[in-house]
């Protein structure tokens, strides 16, 4: 990553949650299911040891719902690669998950999730999801790739400037739509009992089941 100094945090957020919100502008985003409460293990990445101290992380509750944000000094400036905090967060069972990163990928697996909503700017996301109800995964320059159980019958829309759509390994179907221009995509594949909606603007977008 050309980033030659770095610092682990951890945190652990006991308590009864039903949402959880994670942002960072420049870094990775995993998130995992877990047994235990919602712990976050975040590994700052500056190019200038000193530049370590300028990236942190903060946390607000409101009613029930964990917001997570990664904040970066707005009056650093280096002439090397900016500072960064990639996240590993590990989730229970909770209602709603958010995920947005600016510059970084987003990487799940996830279960007993009802509504999982992933959004990157410069970047892929790839999320292995059970059990949820509503996915959303938006992306501007980046690939989607989506694993759903191999039983799942979801309710697909897919929008790209320039990109392409395949549906393999779900038992109720596939599809495939070829890299195009203006692509739009909406089907369904069987009872359309989970919703996806994946956007992009230079990608292509993969729903897969396992």
């Amino acid at each position: 990553m050309g980033t030659g100094h770095t610092e682990t945090i951890t945190r652990e957020y006991p308590g009864a949650f039903e949402r959880i919100v994670v942002e960072t502008p420049n870094g990775d985003v995993d998130l995992r299911s877990t047994d235990g409460p919602i712990s976050v293990t975040g590994t700052k990445r500056a190019t200038d040891a000193a530049d370590l101290t300028n990236v942190t992380l903060t946390m607000s509750r409101d009613g029930d719902t964990l917001e997570l944000a990664v904040e970066i000094d707005e009056g650093l400036f280096s002439f090397g690669t900016s500072p960064r905090m990639d996240l590993e967060v590990a989730i229970p069972e909770l209602a709603a998950v958010e995920a947005d990163t600016t510059n970084g990928e987003i990487t799940c697996d996830l279960s007993s999730v009802t509504t999982v909503a992933a959004t990157a700017t410069n970047g892929n996301i790839d999320c292995a999801i059970e059990g949820a109800e509503d996915v959303t995964a938006e992306t501007i320059n980046g690939d989607v790739d989506v694993t759903l159980p191999a039983g799942a019958e979801p309710a697909l829309a897919f929008d790209a400037v320039s990109g392409g759509l395949s549906v393999t390994g779900l038992e109720a179907g596939s599809v495939e739509s070829g890299s195009i221009l203006g692509a739009s995509v909406e089907t369904t594949i069987g009872a359309g009992t989970t919703r996806v909606e994946v956007e992009t603007v230079n990608g292509d977008a993969t729903i897969r089941g396992r």
